[in-house]
């Protein structure tokens, strides 16, 4: 055997072939590959390692890779048998109830491809760390079987594969759990990056699981709060002609940590200055010291939330900045000015606009108002964005400034029996935290780096003097910040865009499209019991023949088809699965637990059937609900 080094440019019979497939299947890869080799992209990780080269046999065929680091050789695969040795590596790494793998490094691909044979119907997703390697790995076999059935990413950014991976896991077509699986030598050799990447997963794992729960608890609440408050918005102005008119005005983005009362004293002096945005609590905080926003964002569904503009005193001239996700008792208490946003995760009110064919800007729905407001502040085009009372910890054993009476403040033993994590703060102290919080501070840097990224000269400063930090956001005082303040017309330019951005009345179309949805739900509902209709024959159908087996197959297949067409329609996209989407999840992934190595025919016959049914009852339960929800 003998190694050689292959030039980026010696194309070779394997290299010309995949890359012919991953030019149609992967264009983002082939894309990367060539603006590798022309030099316009550089390699992320080439730090890691010394050295890769190919392996031949004295016939000049490629055995193997060598990557070389810290004076080791490490080969990609076992030179003598590659494939018992991926066989071990499946059978050991690969839960066959899974149904989506996260695969760190590709390898020679031989565990990629027994993986394929022995679970077709699994989806495989592939994020391949170097792209360096992977030209030396495509120039040794034939892998495009592989690349025309895997998801693939290659030195790809972690945002770029949270939003592809979030597509497999609400796919209903690949209900099931996943497993984030790693080559040892890619562990080994990555190690850094492959570290990193386990954590990022981790942390939006934390962040997936917050999201699930709250779609489930609250997705029909939100829903009534949908129609209810969109026949009130004829009183508000609508965000969408806001958007972009703060060019460079700074803001500061006001929460209700302990460490707010550092700071809340220096906040009435500079309203003149800049737009100050109070988020939630924050306001009821402010109230007690006495010092008023020139906005408030409020958008929690629950009755709770009154609290928030109860004791609001119009005169001081504050906005509400609101979306129709908010109880519709606080809209009917408070009799102020009022800003619509819109949220991106209100389906109705997203639907209702376009077809009444009125503009509208869409607001990222998020783990907490403070991120929403932080998204909105971002697209008004406030520069820079200034944190203060964002903790994100119990600081001093305290959850809020002001001593709210909903605010957690306990002694620290509390704290530590409830399992709190204790992480440090921004000065190296510990504090406690919990998961939503958590969940807040990977928001809000995933937001602060695409925001950097569509526009470098973003500043965003943590002002908070507490707390957690949060990457991408620089710790300054904010008595040094505001310093840098200049006299803006914030106040007018506020003003001015409310009046000019009213909604008008549109009470007719709103009865009108309400009427177009009910329609369309009686259309659904005829397609959910025709489906229990083709059930019961399935259930009915004894087989004897051949003959009885082909035509119990056309019965399967008619009752499956239907599942498609209904989960095709608009008006079930649009209302009906917002409303089961975490339930029919579940239950699918349940289903597929118990029943998929079932062997008894008759039973799973009579799963099949009474699941399918069970899925057409909620089905129908929310069609019937919706419909009256419309005509109330």
């Amino acid at each position: 055997m003998n190694e050689t080094d292959i030039t980026i440019q010696g194309y070779n019979e394997f290299y010309n072939k995949n890359m012919e497939v991953l030019k149609e299947k992967h264009p983002h890869i082939y894309n990367k590959i060539k603006a590798y080799e022309d030099g316009t992209y550089k390699s992320k990780v080439t730090d890691l390692y010394n050295s890769i080269c190919l392996v031949h046999d004295d016939n000049g065929k490629v055995l193997n890779v060598v990557i070389s680091k810290n004076k080791e050789n490490y080969l990609v695969c076992d030179h003598n048998n590659p494939i018992k040795q991926s066989k071990q590596w499946v059978d050991i790494s690969i839960d066959e109830t899974n149904k989506v793998e996260l695969i760190f490094g590709i390898g020679m691909a031989h565990h990629i491809e027994l993986i394929l044979e022995k679970y077709p119907k699994k989806r495989i997703f592939i994020i391949e760390p170097s792209v360096e390697l992977f030209i030396y790995l495509i120039s040794s076999r034939d892998m495009t079987k592989i690349f025309d059935k895997v998801w693939m990413l290659l030195e790809e950014d972690f945002d770029i594969f949270m939003k592809n991976f979030l597509v497999l896991y609400w796919d209903a077509r690949n209900k099931g759990t996943f497993k984030l699986q790693a080559i040892n030598l890619y562990s080994i050799v990555f190690d850094t990056v492959w570290n990193e990447f386990k954590e990022k997963l981790r942390k939006q794992i934390n962040s997936l699981t917050v999201d699930t729960a709250t779609r489930k608890m609250k997705t029909q609440l939100w829903l009534t709060n949908y129609i209810a408050n969109i026949k009130n918005m004829k009183y508000a102005s609508n965000a969408n002609g806001f958007l972009g008119k703060f060019k460079n005005v700074p803001a500061i983005l006001v929460s209700a940590g302990p460490c707010l009362e550092k700071n809340i004293d220096l906040l009435e002096g500079i309203k003149d200055k800049c737009l100050m945005l109070s988020a939630s609590s924050a306001r009821l905080s402010m109230k007690k010291h006495n010092v008023s926003p020139h906005m408030f964002m409020t958008v929690d569904a629950s009755d709770g939330e009154t609290a928030i503009v109860e004791n609001v005193d119009t005169d001081d001239n504050e906005y509400m900045i609101y979306s129709n996700q908010l109880t519709p008792k606080s809209l009917e208490i408070y009799d102020g000015k009022k800003i619509f946003i819109n949220y991106n995760s209100d389906f109705y009110t997203t639907h209702f606009l376009a077809w009444a064919r009125r503009n509208y800007g869409l607001i990222m729905s998020a783990p907490s108002v403070a991120n929403t407001c932080f998204d909105f502040l971002y697209k008004l085009g406030c520069n820079p964005i200034i944190f203060v009372g964002q903790d994100l910890a119990f600081t001093n054993n305290r959850q809020y400034a002001g001593n709210l009476s909903h605010g957690m403040n306990a002694p620290e033993q509390e704290f530590k029996n409830a399992g709190y994590p204790l992480v440090e703060d921004i000065y190296g102290n510990q504090v406690y935290t919990m998961p939503s919080f958590l969940s807040m501070r990977t928001c809000f840097e995933d937001q602060i780096k695409r925001a950097k990224l569509a526009n470098p000269d973003l500043e965003v400063i943590n002002c908070t003097e507490g707390g957690l930090n949060i990457e991408g956001a620089r710790n300054e005082k904010l008595e040094d910040v505001i310093k840098e303040f200049e006299d803006n017309n914030v106040i007018s330019l506020i003003d001015e865009l409310y009046q000019a951005n009213m909604f008008d009345d549109f009470t007719d179309k709103i009865l009108e499209f309400n009427k177009f949805l009910v329609t369309e739900l009686d259309g659904l509902k005829k397609l959910t019991e025709d489906q229990n209709k083709a059930l019961d024959k399935v259930k009915k159908f004894r087989i004897k023949t051949q003959k009885d087996k082909d035509k119990f197959d056309k019965l399967i297949k008619a009752a499956d088809y239907m599942s498609k067409v209904r989960e095709g329609t608009f008006i079930y996209k649009l209302l009906i699965s917002p409303l089961l989407q975490v339930d029919l999840f579940q239950m699918g992934i349940q289903f597929v637990k118990e029943n998929e190595h079932e062997k008894n025919f008759e039973k799973k016959r009579k799963v099949y059937v009474e699941t399918l049914k069970q899925q057409i009852k909620m089905i129908e339960e929310k069609i019937d609900w919706v419909r009256e929800l419309l005509k109330s």
